[in-house]
């Protein structure tokens, strides 16, 4: 039998002796201490040579696609701007007032007695919400107000309910990041009035009149769901287009950097009480892919989802070591834009793609990335009830593929959990890729953007999409 008592030579004590002479250790003795010390200076060297690592090497690794393009947002840079010069407009020192290399949230931002709401339309996705959320992140660091931690809301079956923002994001890791009040501190001070509207509706400079009007009557019609729904006395910017604070007619078009430059007049109102109406328009003028590294540290999914993946990737997947996939280019989406006739030059990249790949290249594709990587699961994250050809194909001939119906098929952790709650799966699917060995994502698609920018940070490696050679 296998004994479980310490080596002799940890054990054993020295006695003194009583012999008044020196007594030299002997041979064994010093092998010993020898062995120790080296053992000690090898693990002391390898955490300096981290520490100084982690300091010299770039903290915002670019995210590469397999050909080793970099892509912003899930996006080229060609969709993004013809006119962006990557490496002026994006520096590695991504957001100053962070201490990047100790994780540190920033002591400059002190709490403002000035206040931005979010107004996150209601009829809008989840992921489209949250990048709507991130951008109104941006312009209260901009503007230095104090950020009000507004609902988000959920669709379902042709009704629209409020999800706290704790269904979302973990608010106590958020709170470290920028000055926040809850919704019922601002309608409090606010008396729930909000005095005026930062705007993304004017988003473009080459809108004709007809195109402005149209969208300010849709996203007006937008923000009544989110007065019905709150409470909130927000004016009617249809008949008082003076409460609206728009960009300014003279700023350049192309993405800008809220973070390294100064606007005129962008951004400013005297008022206690603002709102931001329809902020995932302002991302066809900014990007706050420059906040991404820190964004990606304090917004976080709620612990709850956390804990879920963790376990199911041990559980079931049972490595770490796993491909996550995100298709969108289910059928319906073919309908929807291949055959809608949409101008927009990616769309029409992505349909040509579709339909000049079939789908056992793309599953070769896949093969190969895995044998390169030497990962043997992946777990496939899809719109609800897709089953086209690829994704049949997929799972016939990859080994190990995960899929929705794994965790619909079992019990997490025995947390108290909806699976019929396509909200929170969104959140647990989107929690699993961003934890992936490696990702495919799908170009054009707000919900692997979301992911593409949880793994930034981490330098997990992304690749936008399987059509490329």
């Amino acid at each position: 039998m296998k004994s479980h008592r310490r080596p002799n030579w940890l054990s054993r004590r020295v006695m003194p002796r009583t012999r008044s002479v020196v007594n030299l250790p002997r041979f064994s003795q010093l092998k010993k201490n020898r062995f120790l010390t080296m053992f000690v200076v090898i693990i002391f060297w390898t955490f300096f040579t981290y520490i100084m690592l982690s300091k010299v090497l770039p903290a915002v690794p670019g995210m590469l696609s397999e050909d080793g393009e970099v892509h912003l947002h899930g996006r080229s840079p060609m969709h993004a701007s013809h006119d962006i010069d990557l490496d002026k407009e994006i520096p590695i020192g991504m957001f100053a007032p962070l201490n990047m290399e100790k994780r540190e949230p920033s002591s400059g931002q002190k709490a403002s007695d000035k206040y931005l709401l979010p107004i996150l339309l209601g009829n809008q996705g989840l992921n489209n919400q949250l990048i709507g959320f991130k951008m109104s992140m941006a312009v209260s660091m901009y503007t230095n107000r104090t950020l009000v931690l507004a609902p988000f809301f959920d669709e379902r079956k042709n009704t629209v309910r409020m999800r706290k923002l704790q269904d979302v994001i973990d608010v106590t890791q958020f709170r470290e990041l920028l000055p926040t009040v809850s919704m019922e501190h601002y309608n409090k001070v606010c008396n729930g009035r909000v005095e005026a509207l930062f705007s993304g509706i004017n988003m473009s400079n080459h809108l004709t009149q007809e195109q402005y009007n149209g969208y300010l009557k849709s996203i007006n019609s937008k923000v009544r769901v989110f007065k019905n729904l709150t409470g909130a006395m927000i004016p009617d910017f249809e008949k008082d287009r003076k409460v609206l604070i728009e960009l300014p007619p003279d700023l350049k078009s192309g993405h800008l950097s809220l973070k390294t430059s100064k606007f005129k007049n962008l951004f400013e109102s005297d008022s206690k009480c603002v709102g931001i109406a329809y902020p995932y328009g302002l991302m066809v003028r900014f990007y706050y892919y420059d906040y991404v590294p820190v964004f990606a540290q304090y917004l976080r999914r709620p612990n709850e989802i956390r804990q879920m993946a963790d376990s199911f990737i041990w559980e079931v997947i049972n490595s770490r070591n796993f491909l996550g996939i995100h298709w969108r280019f289910d059928d319906e989406w073919k309908r929807t834009w291949c055959n809608s006739g949409v101008h927009d030059e990616n769309v029409r990249q992505n349909c040509n793609s579709l339909m000049m790949s079939s789908e056992k290249a793309m599953v070769a594709k896949i093969m190969k990335i895995m044998r390169n990587q030497s990962i043997s699961s992946a777990y496939l994250a899809t719109p609800p009830t897709t089953q086209d050809r690829f994704v049949i194909e997929l799972k016939q001939e990859v080994p190990n593929v995960y899929s929705r119906d794994d965790l619909l098929g079992i019990s997490i952790l025995g947390l108290d959990f909806d699976l019929d709650d396509n909200f929170k799966l969104s959140l647990l699917e989107q929690e699993i890729c961003a934890k992936s060995a490696v990702f495919i994502g799908s170009r054009m698609s707000a919900w692997s953007d979301i992911v593409a920018e949880d793994r930034n940070y981490k330098n997990r490696l992304y690749m936008p999409d399987i059509f490329k050679d």
